[in-house]
């Protein structure tokens, strides 16, 4: 099981010690420890949970010494490279076509696969098998093609398997969570990341809004779905007692709109009081908190929603604030956001941008301070690069971020991720920058900009985190939040101090967030360098042969009916093609394993 790295200029990245580990990799080596438990004394899962981000580059050599021990073993051996996103995309294609040339079967999934047609179109026509959105009530039946030499071109769950979920356009088949199994993380591999005892799980899935900058409302719905809090707990609990571990993230894509949060947090409130130490993080919207100080049952309900968050744990909070910009947080669809005095304005004379900002920046202020109050700390993303964004956006941002009290602040300029409308309406009127998959959320501009230019755009990038990250800031937070010198100290300052250090010795090396791979980067001397860019190019280089057919890419990608995840029909192979190993190519070996491209 391989999550795949990306590449950072010609090499692939690679680091001593990693962020946090692939969530979906942690899923699949729990389904492997779920199914190995159903079926014990009978067949089981030998796997190898391999995050090449931390690991090693994947070459030929490294996939023949797994291929061979399998078949030392009388063992089937599948690669499955998972959680495919879009920016790690280049580097899986590349992965699972060198496995390919080895005859090794490849199966491969991920948001990526599930949100962009020709990626999937190109995958089989290449013998790559594709899983096609959430996979748990297949896995056994995925297990058993493995076993069996008889994978499938393309998996997909359909209604009845799972539960019918809506999405913005139509609406998919997606599993029922209560009951699926918890993600894995070896024990060993936990400690190749910066917390190794922090686990990662999801609460629930799928989330009710309609950002145009989002996939996750299309891949996986806006029917929010809730694992069964007993069992979550119970899970925790074990984990704590067992492996050591000391901290959760809920990577619910939005945790207070999951129905049984509350039975959660009540549940988790009782296993701290009965002497399980723990502490938790959790990712939701505005909302959840920026009501506190009101004099009204909202109010009232809110501040109970933070007092349970205190007595279960709660120690870190993310939170997407986007923009304080009332225009692009209209242009986005963040109704979510937004001041109700300018949600429910008429006309256009409401009082200018200016006191919309004023009011949003406060809005957002109490919402901080919420947490602040009971110890947890706060982490924001913020988008550049809307129409209605215009030059000094940068500094503008920073200022406003330092006066909302954030604690940690990431810029990116806006990533026209497929399967979101902001990339289909991109593609349709021609205004993609950035052909490069690998590039996104990076310093590159990738829709162009009304009046601004893609200079001026990353420009604005580079200003707004040397103005929230300068030396002077960080010290100031970790006065105010370890200290304690203004306010309630941090629950957990020691993990603060890292935060806050760490990420700016992060972008004191060139990377512009903490989310581009990790710390102490390592070098390989050019040894796995990039060869292709395209995926025509990836099959001549690694495959030898040229497209079988032309590219459905022009036809395919503008509409969101287009993705994989929605298709009535499960995704088949290109006629002509099937499945079995490409024939040897053209290409001497010595090209794709050197780098040495004429």
């Amino acid at each position: 099981m391989v999550a795949a790295s990306r590449y950072s200029g010609r090499d692939v990245a690679l680091f001593r010690l990693g962020m946090g580990p692939n969530g979906a990799l942690g899923a699949l080596a729990g389904m492997a420890e779920d199914y190995n438990d159903r079926h014990k004394g009978h067949e089981r899962i030998d796997y190898e949970f391999f995050d090449e981000y931390v690991r090693e580059a994947i070459t030929p050599e490294v996939l023949r010494s797994w291929r061979d021990a399998a078949a030392a073993d009388g063992q089937p051996f599948v690669l499955m490279i998972c959680g495919v996103q879009t920016a790690m995309y280049p580097r899986a294609r590349d992965i699972a076509l060198m496995a390919r040339r080895e005859g090794i079967e490849v199966l491969a999934g991920g948001v990526h696969l599930s949100a962009h047609a020709p990626s999937v179109q190109f995958f089989l026509s290449c013998g790559v098998h594709v899983a096609i959105g959430e996979v748990e009530p297949i896995w056994d039946r995925i297990i058993e093609d493995c076993i069996e030499g008889n994978l499938q071109p393309s998996y997909r769950i359909t209604t009845e398997q799972g539960v019918r979920v809506k999405t913005v356009t139509s609406y998919i088949a997606a599993p029922d969570v209560s009951r699926v199994p918890f993600p894995h993380i070896p024990k060993a591999a936990r400690q190749r990341y910066v917390h190794p005892s922090q686990l990662f799980v999801d609460s629930s899935r799928g989330c009710p809004f309609l950002c145009t900058f989002c996939v996750v409302k299309n891949v996986f719905g806006r029917t929010v779905r809730g694992r069964d809090p007993e069992r979550l707990v119970a899970w925790i609990v074990d984990r704590v007692r067992n492996d050591k571990a000391a901290s959760f993230w809920f990577t619910d894509d939005n945790f207070v709109r999951n129905a049984g949060h509350r039975e959660l947090l009540e549940r988790l409130a009782a296993a701290r009081a009965a002497g399980n130490k723990f502490s938790l993080s959790l990712t939701l919207d505005v909302e959840s908190t920026c009501y506190a100080r009101d004099d009204s049952p909202r109010g009232e309900q809110t501040r109970e929603f933070l007092r349970l968050c205190q007595a279960a744990g709660v120690a870190h909070v993310f939170m997407g604030l986007e923009s304080t910009n009332d225009a692009a947080l209209q242009e986005m669809r963040k109704g979510v956001n937004r001041d109700r005095t300018d949600v429910h304005a008429t006309g256009s004379g409401v009082d200018g941008a200016a006191a919309a900002r004023a009011r949003l920046v406060e809005r957002y202020k109490t919402a901080v301070s919420a947490w602040h109050e009971i110890g947890a700390s706060v982490e924001c993303g913020y988008l550049i690069g809307f129409e209605a964004d215009g030059p000094g956006v940068g500094l503008q941002a920073a200022r406003d971020i330092v006066a909302i009290g954030v604690d940690i602040a990431t810029f990116y300029l806006v990533s026209p991720l497929p399967g979101s409308e902001d990339y289909a309406t991109a593609f349709e009127k021609g205004t993609l920058l950035e052909p490069d998959f690998n590039e996104y959320f990076r310093d590159t501009a990738m829709i162009a900009h009304p009046t601004m230019s893609a200079s001026d755009m990353e420009a604005e990038l580079r200003a707004a985190i040397r103005a929230t990250w300068t030396w002077r800031n960080v010290v100031r937070r970790l006065a105010r939040r370890v200290l304690g010198l203004s306010g309630k100290r941090v629950v957990t300052p020691w993990r603060y101090i890292k935060r806050q250090v760490g990420t700016k010795l992060i972008i004191s090396t060139g990377m512009l967030t903490y989310a581009q791979g990790g710390l102490l980067r390592r070098h390989d001397a050019g040894r796995n360098l990039r060869l292709a860019i395209s995926d025509e190019e990836a099959r001549l280089v690694y495959l030898g042969e040229a497209s079988p057919s032309p590219s459905a890419r022009q036809t395919v990608e503008p509409s969101m009916l287009s993705l994989p995840v929605y298709l009535d029909t499960p995704v088949s192979a290109p006629a002509g093609r099937d499945t079995d190993v490409p024939k040897p190519a053209a290409v001497p070996r010595e090209v794709w394993t050197t780098g040495t491209v004429a």
